[in-house]
């Protein structure tokens, strides 16, 4: 069964930005160290153009690592603990997670429009607007929030609380 487009782009959001992301950046210093080297001349936009794409690499990793269920965690204590204890962990620290990038998400988004009123503009890339640096972080943050609970806190709710252990078993 063919997905929908929407679908297909949601699954694949964070790494086709990584991709196009990180083939601009490599496009971009490759083309500076040429020109540099070559022409001696250096464009002044390069380097602030790459800095923005390296925010954005960094985001969508982010929001990634939560979609594998990769991103930064302390396992230790885990493995020391039972699984019932363990998971209920787990859930805690996901859904501080979720937290967290829901509320830095809202901060941020509130820089961007504080940003967009006072019609900031790099200094480096005249005529750029400075939120188009902080708004990857509103977009993969809030979507970094998403995964944890899809990815995360979700099947982990469904190992714990919604199958019993058969004939007292602790899974």
């Amino acid at each position: 069964m063919k997905r929908p487009l929407f679908r297909y782009v949601y699954d694949n959001l964070e790494v086709a930005t990584i991709i196009v992301c990180f083939s601009l950046m490599v496009v971009i210093t490759g083309f500076t160290v040429f020109s540099r080297y070559l022409f001696a001349f250096t464009f002044s936009w390069a380097e602030q153009a790459t800095r923005i794409f390296f925010v954005i690499i960094t985001f969508a990793g982010i929001s990634q690592a939560a979609k594998t269920n990769a991103h930064l965690k302390v396992t230790a204590l885990l493995i020391a603990l039972p699984k019932k204890i363990s998971g209920i962990l787990v859930l805690f620290g996901d859904l501080a997670s979720a937290i967290f990038a829901a509320v830095m998400s809202w901060e941020i988004f509130k820089l961007v429009l504080l940003q967009f009123r006072q019609k900031q503009t790099f200094a480096a890339i005249p005529g750029l607007p400075v939120w188009v640096m902080y708004l990857p972080g509103t977009i993969f943050l809030a979507l970094f929030a998403v995964r944890i609970v899809q990815y995360g806190l979700l099947p982990e709710i469904r190992r714990q609380f919604g199958k019993e252990s058969k004939g007292g078993e602790d899974k």
